[in-house]
């Protein structure tokens, strides 16, 4: 399989050596961006890429377009998916642009190029980015809206199962016209792989039966196997998920931090009382581990809540939500678990924190016995759960959470 073609790193060098030399014959003059969001898992990282690869196949040529990958370079390597999926398609991330090389060339860059952002897996810009909120022009995203960003030239926001099969129905007649180019054929089957890999693993297999999938997410999938052509689709598909869960749940040599940041977004929730404003940064950490196992590599839960407390220090948190996810082989099949630790804030107020529990399907697990009640009476709440409601996932706990706390 044919390595993809554009070197986006050797891209970004260039635009910022002919705006530091101000050279005047510089044939580039508009530089798109390509964001997925801050989690930085696979669905957002082969969407933006593959978002950029496709469009520079037919961008005019003054345009350059950027994919930026939300986390610095060296944690790359916590993302396991992403790394076996990049080599398997034969893609060298050294091409790739992380958060870290971008940071401090911003402005060398916008104030050298007009600049314009696309929004990829997320509606809603954050940190270095926020100062480009006039420059958004695209949305693709099937997270909760925002209600942001209105008047752009193309606002998609769909309860897609993957963001990747939004990509792929963008893209998808102007790459049927492509496909019969013999010179192009290799590259879009790297492509295609890529962009397949997101989708299976952001619904499951496309199953239906946990409200991850829709027919847009198997249109996409069945036209990218129609490009890679394998001798039983089903048996391709199945075999192909498993080796990237396998590689997404390799994680057991990972520390206790590097496991809570590996996938973790941030959130500042706002709720009002008496005409005061009350704020509470939240984070949520999704980890493909068994908390009872978790637990036990560290030496038990006193050391294992001194990991999180850490964590939660580092980031400045006042709730930290670790979202659990594991797959039992046989009848037993996909199960999730939650842990709740909320220092202050809404949770620490009983009616919500029941109100939570109610919606998202949770039932307590006494695990932490005396630690319990040592955080009951410092007044913040510790709570391990079974999640019996295993179709919400953290795109649809996050909403969930927003409404309580704003309803309060």
């Amino acid at each position: 399989m044919a390595t993809m073609s554009v070197d986006f790193s050797s891209v970004l060098k260039s635009l910022v050596n002919h705006a530091v030399k101000k050279i005047q014959d510089n044939p580039i003059k508009k530089v798109v961006f390509v964001l997925g969001n801050e989690s930085a898992d696979l669905d957002s990282i082969v969407g933006s890429v593959s978002y950029a690869y496709l469009s520079t196949l037919s961008c005019p040529l003054d345009t350059v377009y950027l994919p930026i990958i939300q986390i610095p370079r060296s944690d790359f390597s916590l993302r396991t998916a992403c790394e076996f999926v990049f080599q398997k398609c034969d893609i060298s991330t050294v091409s790739l642009i992380f958060l870290d090389e971008i940071s401090d060339l911003l402005s060398t860059i916008s104030t050298s190029y007009s600049v314009s952002l696309i929004l990829l897996d997320h509606n809603k810009l954050i940190g270095i980015w926020n100062q480009f909120a006039d420059k958004v022009d695209i949305i693709l995203d099937h997270h909760n809206d925002e209600g942001l960003y209105l008047n752009i030239r193309e606002r998609c926001i769909e309860k897609v199962g993957s963001a990747t099969s939004l990509v792929v129905l963008k893209f998808k007649d102007e790459w049927k016209k492509k496909l019969n180019e013999e010179d192009t054929q290799n590259w879009y089957k790297s492509i295609a792989n890529l962009l397949l890999s997101a989708i299976l693993i952001d619904t499951v297999l496309l199953d239906s039966s946990i409200d991850r999938t829709t027919q847009k997410d198997q249109e996409a999938v069945d036209f990218l196997l129609d490009i890679l052509n394998p001798p039983n689709h089903e048996t391709f598909i199945k075999n192909y998920h498993d080796e990237i869960k396998n590689a997404k749940f390799n994680i057991t040599h990972l520390s206790s931090f590097d496991l809570l940041r590996k996938d973790y977004k941030e959130y500042n929730l706002e709720w009002t009382i008496k005409n005061e404003t009350k704020t509470c940064v939240m984070g949520i950490s999704s980890v493909g581990w068994i908390l009872k196992d978790w637990i036990l590599r560290e030496g038990g839960i006193e050391k294992f809540m001194e990991a999180v407390e850490n964590y939660m220090q580092e980031k400045k948190l006042d709730l930290e939500i670790i979202m659990l996810t594991f797959d039992y082989k046989g009848e037993i099949g996909f199960k999730r678990e939650m842990l709740v630790y909320s220092r202050r804030g809404p949770f620490c107020q009983k009616e919500v924190l029941e109100k939570f529990e109610e919606i998202i399907e949770l039932k307590e697990v006494k695990i932490f016995g005396n630690e319990d009640n040592r955080k009951e009476k410092e007044e913040s709440i510790l709570k391990y759960y079974e999640q019996k409601n295993i179709t919400m996932s953290r795109k649809k706990v996050y909403p969930i959470i927003k409404d309580l706390v704003s309803a309060k």
